[in-house]
């Protein structure tokens, strides 16, 4: 699995493209720190509706890896603690994030030609 999709990104047009990418990187990285604060809380409705929020925006942009983990916390985030596997899972989401920012930073740039 791709972290990001190429294919898929590059069918994104129009003059907004880059603002889309930009806000997508931003909106998630606030989301991740609600995921993780909810999920330290217990507060599982909200992480449920965070992961699915970030999935959907990924899926958008073919950000495939972060999309999937994403959906795996929706699935197996339930009550309890956080247990050792669950804590993976929230730091595999940290780190497919900073990779997909990594990736995707000189991709908006080279595609949509942003300075």
């Amino acid at each position: 699995m791709k972290t990001i999709n190429l294919e898929i990104l590059k069918t994104l047009q129009g003059p907004y493209v880059g603002d889309l990418i930009d806000t997508f990187l931003e909106s998630t990285r606030s989301q991740l720190r609600e995921l993780e604060k909810a999920a330290e809380q217990g507060n599982f409705d909200d992480v449920h509706r965070i992961a699915h929020d970030i999935e959907s925006g990924a899926r958008v942009i073919g950000a495939e890896r972060l999309a999937d983990v994403c959906h795996t916390i929706d699935e197996d985030f339930t009550v309890g603690p956080i247990d050792p596997s669950k804590q993976s899972l929230l730091e595999g989401l940290k780190r497919e994030f900073v990779i997909l920012r990594r990736v995707l930073e000189p991709t908006e740039m080279h595609l949509w030609g942003r300075q």
